[in-house]
């Protein structure tokens, strides 16, 4: 817990410092002032770091050596602008004193409790030990690698995420990785939530707020620890398309106002390419500026900031995958010797894109065919769901019935203003992209949650009064809930790792993942490749996370090294994949 806090408390600061001089930067290319609070800081600031990253990447491992640099920055930044020191200072004070203020403190505490539960609990992530802790330990360990995607196909997928928690994950120093970004950008996202529900309290609005918040938690909290890049996503795409709302609905579309969510709306596809349909929204909010043709300038301003994101960005996916957007088949330019296996990008492309409802039945036969109509797997899917994830199924429902309550407000002669509608139209976009792209519920939760809330909020019963007092019983309810949810997640991993969690164990060290093992490297299956490098082979009882690097989880091919380095990358000689799933042969 001790080095969780430190590590959650140094990443938070710095990287709103770090906001702070990417709002200046952006004032000065913009030439007015920027607006912001400490969510979009953090983000901005996140913004700056992976740019800063992805460029040291090239030629250095990304550690805590690479926070250093951006120490100094904010120190001299800070040291020569006094006054941004004060005024981020007089924000967090105002935001404290705020949250423990008569009428918001219970709803704090409650929120407060729930954060502390699940920010202390290990990663349950099946994804975690699969390629998310490894990804990291690459970036970590040494610079982007040529064809590291031919170990395992998602080592390239290249989320932002995990190159910012490669950098503050302290494993050298610590001895154990230490992952807290999923943590504090998840607390940010719900205390500022929290912020609006309390604002509303005295109308059902602020119900509708509650609502949101809910659905916040059921997405983020069992990811807070975790590395999986959904939890960044989804904290983007929220507070991106919440922001625009608020700023439509005040009448506040400056350039000064959008700036912000825009650069997150950028940065949302680098964090996860699954969240592309946000940026729908940019031109938008453009055109809603006011000023003719002055409204251009301001947008051909933002291609420099995307420049400096995506040019690193697809430059690094080149490099580890030989595609510059991986796993998409269409963008193929390129054919350097590293270059994935075409087999091996139909697969992982494939996974992402049936894999979010292929039941047992249909993992079957996706052996054996490519690809599935709308009506092969729709209804399968929606039978699972309603079978193991009854919850997941009514999210899905609520949210593609939105429309309707878009009907409720036309009939009642309450037509809200078109922009509005736009906006909501773009987000119910983003609801059916998902669906036919990447259909599994985690991938689409921030579109589906606005879908189902922001439509409330434009109708007349968000503004009749209501007693504050209505929202404590709910935060309680919140609270024990979730409590209970904790305590049994504490015992599932209690049961995978085979011995219980002593109280004493999380005071100092965060808890690892149940696969952790003491189990030394040599136990480990290998063979040797070209150069004489040891390349280990998970198998059931053999987790790659356990081995020195490399180890490959799954055996895709036969692989060798491109030099005597591990830094030289690899390179894939023959595919097996078409073994496992014939309908390769016919590609």
């Amino acid at each position: 817990m001790l080095l969780l806090t430190l590590n959650a408390m140094l990443l938070l600061f710095l990287t709103i410092g770090l906001g702070v001089v990417s709002q200046s930067l952006l004032e000065k290319l913009f030439g007015e002032p920027v607006a912001s609070d400490l969510p979009g800081l953090f983000l901005t600031g996140l913004f700056f770091s992976t740019v800063y990253f992805n460029l040291v990447s090239f030629w250095f491992p990304v550690n805590w050596l690479c926070l250093l640099p951006l120490m100094f920055i904010c120190a001299l930044f800070f040291g020569l602008q006094k006054e941004k020191y004060r005024q981020l200072v007089h924000l967090f004070r105002r935001r404290i004193d705020f949250m423990f203020s008569k009428d918001a403190r219970l709803p704090f505490v409650c929120i407060l409790l729930l954060l502390f539960l699940f920010f202390l609990l290990p990663s349950g992530n099946p994804d975690g030990p699969g390629y998310h802790f490894l990804s990291i330990r690459w970036y970590e360990t040494f610079p982007v690698i040529p064809g590291l995607g031919n170990l395992h196909g998602r080592f390239a997928f290249n989320p932002a995420s995990f190159i910012v928690q490669a950098a503050w994950s302290f494993t050298s120093l610590a001895g154990q990785p230490i992952y807290t970004l999923n943590s504090v950008a998840s607390g940010l996202l719900l205390l500022w939530l929290l912020a609006r529900l309390i604002n509303h309290r005295n109308t059902r609005a602020g119900l509708f707020y509650f609502i949101l918040l809910l659905l916040m938690c059921r997405t983020l909290l069992g990811n807070m620890s975790s590395v999986a890049s959904d939890t960044l996503v989804f904290v983007c795409i929220v507070y991106a398309l919440v922001r625009f709302f608020e700023l439509i609905r005040a009448k506040e579309i400056t350039t000064g106002n959008i700036i912000v969510p825009v650069i997150v709306s950028l940065y949302a596809p680098v964090a996860k390419l699954s969240a592309y349909p946000l940026l729908m929204v940019i031109p938008f909010v453009f055109y809603l500026l006011p000023g003719g043709k002055k409204k251009i300038v301001p947008m051909l301003k933002c291609v420099l900031p995307a420049l400096l994101l995506y040019l690193p960005w697809l430059a690094r996916n080149y490099i580890m995958s030989g595609y510059l957007v991986y796993p998409m088949p269409g963008i193929d330019f390129f054919n350097p010797d590293w270059k994935i296996s075409k087999d091996l990008l139909t697969i992982e492309y494939d996974y992402v894109r049936y894999g979010g409802f292929m039941d047992n039945a249909l993992l079957k036969t996706f052996q054996h065919k490519p690809s599935f109509s709308f009506t092969q797997w729709f209804l399968p899917w929606v039978s699972t769901m309603i079978k193991y994830q009854p919850g997941d199924f009514f999210f899905f429902l609520a949210a593609f019935l939105a429309p309707v309550g878009w009907l409720i407000v036309f009939m009642r002669k309450q037509r809200p203003d078109r922009t509005f509608l736009i906006l909501l139209l773009i987000i119910y976009m983003g609801c059916v992209i998902w669906l036919f792209t990447s259909p599994g519920i985690r991938f689409g939760a921030g579109f589906l949650s606005l879908s189902i809330v922001l439509p409330l909020l434009l109708t007349k019963e968000a503004g009749k009064k209501m007693s504050p007092r209505v929202l404590q019983p709910l935060f309680i309810i919140l609270l024990v809930y979730y409590t209970i949810s904790a305590y049994q997640l504490i015992q599932v991993y209690n049961k995978k790792r085979n011995h219980a969690v002593s109280i004493k164990t999380p005071w100092i060290y965060p808890l690892p993942n149940y696969q952790y093992t003491l189990q030394a490297a040599t136990n480990f299956p290998y063979r040797i490749m070209n150069t004489g490098v040891k390349l280990y082979l998970a198998d059931s009882t053999h987790h790659c996370i356990n081995a020195c690097l490399p180890c490959m989880d799954w055996q895709y091919g036969d692989i060798e090294m491109r030099g005597k380095r591990l830094e030289d990358g690899f390179r894939c000689t023959r595919s097996r994949l078409p073994e496992t799933f014939p309908f390769l042969k016919d590609r």
